[in-house]
C-alpha cells in the first residue's frame, strides 16, 4: 500500500465554475463573482490537505476482500483502490463563511473541495497510469464508488493512514472524500 500527502493539487478554474453553476442557482457570472473565484482559489492551499492511500490487488483478492463485481469480459488482471482526501480544514473554512453570512464565499470553497478532490484522484490515476506501463498493462478509465460500496472500502482497507474513516452514524469523514478504481487489463500487442 503507498501513501502520498500534501502534494500540490491542480485547481482548474473552468472546473471551480462549472461545480459553482451545479451547487448554485446562479445563472449569469460577473467580474465580481469570477474575482471572487480566484481570490479563493489562491487561498485554498491555505486549507486544502490532499492525501491518498493506494494499492493494486489481483482480482480474485479484490472480489474476496472488497466484494467488487468485476465484469469477466473486460480480461482485467489487476485492480488498483484508491481512496483520496482533501483533508477536514476545508469543513472548518466552509462553515466560518457560513457563521458570517458570506453564502456565496461557502458556495465557491465547496466547488473548490470538489474540484480538488477530482484533481486528487487524477493525480493518483496518473501515478497508476506509469505503473500500468511498466507492467506492460494499461488502464480503463477510472471509477469512483460511491453508496454502501464506498464505505465497505474505507473500512477494510487502512484509511485511517490518511484520517479517512466511517462514522458510527455510517458517514464517510472528511466530507470531501472519494474512492475509486482503476482496473488493469494487459496492453494489446500489435
Amino acid at each position: 500500500m503507498r501513501k502520498i500527502r500534501n502534494f500540490k493539487v491542480n485547481l482548474r478554474e473552468r472546473e471551480v465554475i462549472h461545480n459553482l453553476k451545479l451547487i448554485t442557482e446562479i445563472k449569469e457570472f460577473t467580474p465580481q463573482l469570477q474575482e471572487a473565484v480566484r481570490k479563493e482559489m489562491e487561498r485554498a492551499k491555505e486549507y486544502l490537505s490532499p492525501a491518498s492511500v493506494f494499492d493494486t490487488f489481483e482480482v480474485e483478492e479484490s472480489i474476496e476482500k472488497f466484494g467488487l463485481e468485476i465484469e469477466q469480459s473486460l480480461k482485467v488482471s489487476s485492480i488498483s483502490i484508491i481512496i483520496a482526501t482533501v483533508g477536514q480544514d476545508i469543513e472548518k473554512e466552509i462553515e466560518n463563511a457560513t457563521n458570517r453570512d458570506e453564502k456565496i464565499i461557502s458556495q465557491i470553497i465547496n466547488a473548490i473541495g470538489m474540484e480538488a478532490l477530482n484533481s486528487t484522484l487524477n493525480f493518483i490515476y496518473k501515478i497508476l497510469n506509469e505503473d500500468a506501463r511498466k507492467e506492460e498493462s494499461e488502464l480503463l478509465q477510472n471509477e469512483k464508488i460511491s453508496g454502501d460500496m464506498e464505505k465497505e472500502i474505507i473500512k477494510k482497507f487502512d484509511a485511517k493512514r490518511i484520517n479517512v474513516y466511517v462514522t458510527e452514524n455510517n458517514q464517510v469523514k472528511p466530507v470531501y472524500t472519494a474512492v475509486g478504481l482503476a482496473k488493469w487489463v494487459p496492453r494489446k500487442k500489435r
